[in-house]
């Protein structure tokens, strides 16, 4: 047979009859016969018979040369699908075609750098973060065995938390630290190591992010790549589906990869997630990288690995995880039973279609996190303890955690989900998201009904703060991700409107990395206990004639301790013999007062009243105070702008930056709030 086109190559009118029919059926009729081959049938050609697709282009004889290679590789696939009778997407083949699990995008790498450029503007902690921070300074500085000196002994707190996370962080960086990549003293104090740890911490939740987003891709891929055409019975899936929410059906167009570029595009600019990816909260320290590897596994088809790991997760490091493992079943109750109708509450009541499964992977996550919980807490507080379950009957059950503020039911919803995503393009493409599945919808339906049912849950809680709920965000933005894909790739280019669409989108992440950077900077404004302890040691470093080998003994007020002061942060030189003194209480503070050589904090207006105690001012640290309205209006004066564009206009003109400097160097107000004295 002749391959390629020809130019005097002329078809028959029962070629050209063929041609149009096969064009008019091209959007109907279409089946699949028991080997797996689209055929046509009711043909007034070859008596009625089963017309392939191959056949007829035979006959027509303008097959290219690598048509026909396509062709035949298509037909080998085929005959290996037969012999072995494939009906999943486990095959090795397939795997090939898919993304790894631990593919690592550019765009993920810079997700990591961004992580570290916050880290390196804002290197201090709050109270929060405080006890896993000083956690992973003993466990460190004095091993496992000895926990007499733990910072815990003397400063225990309201309830006890978990020791796993400190352990998990520390046990990293102990051979970082042996091998010299981390310096253990750097500048005289160990901020370095706190640098560290902050570090370690959002490598491992980045890191669960691109493993979750690699398996969504993954599941999406698969169905993509598959030469295994829909089935009778997953169209009337499709259909129940759609009857409770509207789907395409009819797509079959996808944007490849694109989703796990879009998804590091928009998490780029949500400053909360990257900002605090590094932190030591107990919401960031291992918790929320479970809770991304759990959805990982759920994307895979293996929920009872994800159950197992939520649960377990729930006991051991966050209550929220619990809450989430609850959410997923539930999620995955109603899409069974009143989307796709594949069982009924009967069913699961009995514990029926893998219920059964999911029950016993959720206790077994439950004893086992709850056994290692007592065995490893109880030791290093001294006591029988699953810290996290006291937390939960301490917070919940007594209603303790009130007395830090209250919010109503909707406040998750209508306040710190928009301020997680600005602007809100995220949670719109999420409607689209859903909409253009890939035949994965009831992924995407789970993952969604999971991340809502979770806040809702949580909403039942007085008490609300933003990190109780940052599990969400990540499955929000690959819905949203999945939904920016579709609809840049499938857009009507020629219509005006649909240019404008992706120009918006494009934006969209341009505007919430530049919000992410104002509120990264006013937020690295707001550790003035760390800036004040750092101004403190370096005067005491370069007063090393009058300071080494002396005892000196400093105090630091709650403030201080509260917004940035750490044991990381204290000199740990051998030649230097400085005790930082946390004293709180006031009578104690007044009887040690004569051994206090310097002092750090709140002391500004007490220390100038009283001329006799003799003391000098060394340093005051400052913290963010708002924005100051009348340097703009004096700069506006000055150089008589009178809007945005007289701005720019005057930047042209002069060809020079120096308007913008001298609006930037004053237009935001700072408050001293701590003070360093030493006593003369």
């Amino acid at each position: 047979m002749s391959k390629g086109n020809s130019s005097s190559y002329k078809p028959s009118k029962e070629q050209e009859d063929l041609v149009q029919e096969l064009v008019d059926l091209t959007l109907k009729g279409r089946e699949i016969n028991a080997d797996g081959e689209l055929v046509y049938k009711d043909s007034k050609f070859k008596n009625g018979k089963e017309i392939k697709i191959e056949e007829i282009i035979d006959e027509l004889d303008i097959i290219s040369d690598d048509e026909q290679e396509k062709k035949e590789e298509e037909e080998k696939d085929s005959k290996q699908k037969r012999t072995y009778k494939k009906t999943s997407y486990d095959s090795a083949e397939e795997d090939e075609m898919a993304v790894p699990w631990y593919t690592v995008t550019p765009t993920s790498f810079l997700l990591i750098l961004v992580a570290l450029v916050h880290l390196y503007f804002s290197p201090y902690t709050k109270v929060e973060e405080s006890f896993n921070i000083q956690a992973i300074h003993d466990i460190l500085e004095y091993g496992v065995k000895d926990i007499s000196s733990y910072d815990h002994i003397k400063f225990p707190g309201v309830v006890p938390r978990t020791f796993i996370s400190s352990l998990i962080i520390a046990g990293i960086l102990k051979p970082l630290i042996k091998f010299g990549i981390i310096e253990n003293s750097y500048k005289g104090t160990g901020l370095a190591v706190q640098i560290g740890a902050r570090a370690v911490v959002a490598v491992i939740n980045i890191a669960s992010i691109i493993f979750f987003k690699n398996c969504v891709q993954n599941k999406i891929l698969k169905s993509l790549l598959s030469r295994v055409s829909i089935s009778q019975k997953s169209v009337e899936t499709k259909a129940t589906i759609s009857s409770v929410v509207e789907v395409d059906t009819e797509s079959r167009i996808a944007p490849s990869s694109s989703l796990s570029y879009w998804v590091d595009v928009f998490l780029l600019g949500q400053f909360h997630l990257m900002y605090y990816c590094s932190r030591s909260l107990p919401n960031f320290i291992i918790a929320f990288a479970i809770a991304n590897v759990a959805m990982g596994f759920l994307a895979m088809d293996k929920i009872n690995v994800s159950v197992f790991l939520l649960s377990l997760g729930g006991v051991v490091f966050r209550m929220e995880l619990g809450v989430m493992c609850i959410a997923l079943i539930l999620g995955r109750i109603f899409i069974e039973v009143v989307v796709t109708e594949e069982i009924n509450f009967n069913q699961i009541l009995k514990l029926q279609k893998g219920y059964a499964k999911l029950l016993k992977f959720s206790l077994l996550g439950a004893m086992i996190g709850g056994s290692v919980s007592f065995i490893i807490d109880s030791y290093f507080w001294g006591h029988k303890t699953i810290p996290e379950l006291e937390s939960f009957i301490f917070n919940i059950i007594n209603k303790q955690s009130a007395n830090w503020g209250v919010e109503p039911f909707h406040a998750y919803f209508t306040k710190y989900l928009m301020m997680f995503f600005l602007p809100p393009t995220v949670i719109i493409l999420n409607y689209y998201g859903l909409q253009y599945s890939y035949n994965n919808f009831k992924l995407f339906l789970q993952l969604e009904l999971t991340a809502i049912i979770h806040i809702a849950i949580m909403s039942l809680q007085p008490h609300k703060e933003w990190r109780f709920i940052c599990y969400v965000l990540p499955i929000f933005t690959i819905i949203g991700a999945n939904g920016c894909s579709f609809t840049l790739i499938n857009i009507n280019y020629k219509d005006p409107f649909g240019m404008l669409i992706p120009i918006l989108i494009s934006c969209s992440p341009l505007a919430s990395m530049t919000i992410s950077a104002v509120f990264s900077f006013i937020s690295s404004k707001n550790y003035p206990g760390g800036v004040a302890l750092q101004q403190f040691n370096n005067y005491i470093l370069s007063n090393a004639d009058e300071y080494k080998d002396r005892n000196v003994v400093v105090h630091m007020d709650t403030l201080t301790c509260m917004t940035g002061a750490t044991l990381f942060g204290e000199i740990n030189l051998p030649d230097y013999h400085v005790t930082y003194d946390k004293t709180e209480n006031p009578e104690q503070i007044v009887k040690d007062w004569a051994n206090y050589d310097f002092l750090i904090g709140q002391y500004y207006e007490d220390l100038n009243d009283v001329q006799e105690l003799n003391y000098t001012l060394v340093s005051k640290a400052p913290v963010y105070a708002g924005i100051n309205i009348e340097h703009f209006m004096q700069v506006k004066d000055k150089y008589k702008l009178e809007n945005l564009y007289s701005i720019i206009q005057h930047v042209v003109e002069d060809r020079s930056l120096a308007l913008i400097e001298e609006i930037l160097a004053g237009i935001f107000k700072y408050q001293n709030v701590i003070y360093v004295w030493k006593k003369e």
